[in-house]
């Protein structure tokens, strides 16, 4: 039987640490949103590429552009972005996935204020902690997943990395 993606906080981007280094962590996101995982190498170039991706999307649509001087960047690799929202990977493939230090998810239900408002779930404990900014997430997980004793329960490899 096939569960919703969509929860009220918004459709699932299940983000998997691979590494972390000092203050800083690399891994890949797994989204019904994605066509192929997404690889991150810090916590910026993850926000970043979220965000090109919720803008190619449109969705949760952005309530105020922000005012650029600039030619547009775009930080997600071209044909990355699911053509719809819910129609990329697997959604039980994506429920599989599991980060070698940890694993978490992040709903974005809404961009207002030109930031992000919605949840972040904690696999290892099933804690769901709502968050208004992009800072205040930041903050979350710095203090949830950086600075957290590795959790990974039982840890399957993608299908998409194998050679």
């Amino acid at each position: 039987m096939n569960r919703p993606s969509v929860t009220y906080f918004g459709i699932e981007m299940r983000v998997c640490v691979d590494q972390v280094d000092g203050t800083n962590a690399s891994g890949a996101v797994y989204s019904r949103r994605l066509n192929a995982p997404m690889q991150f190498s810090d916590l910026i170039s993850l926000f970043l590429q979220l965000d090109d991706l919720m803008n190619q999307q449109r969705f949760p649509e952005a309530y105020q552009s922000l005012r650029t001087f600039s030619d547009e960047k775009h930080y997600l690799p071209p044909d990355l972005a699911a053509e719809d929202p819910n129609s990329g990977m697997d959604e039980e493939f994506v429920h599989s996935i599991y980060g070698k230090h940890y694993t978490f998810s992040i709903y974005v239900a809404s961009r207002r204020s030109a930031t992000w408002q919605g949840a972040l779930r904690l696999l290892d404990n099933i804690d769901t902690i709502p968050f208004s900014s992009m800072l205040s997430l930041l903050h979350l997980i710095e203090e949830n997943v950086i600075c957290a004793p590795p959790t990974v329960p039982s840890l399957q490899t993608s299908p998409y990395f194998l050679s």
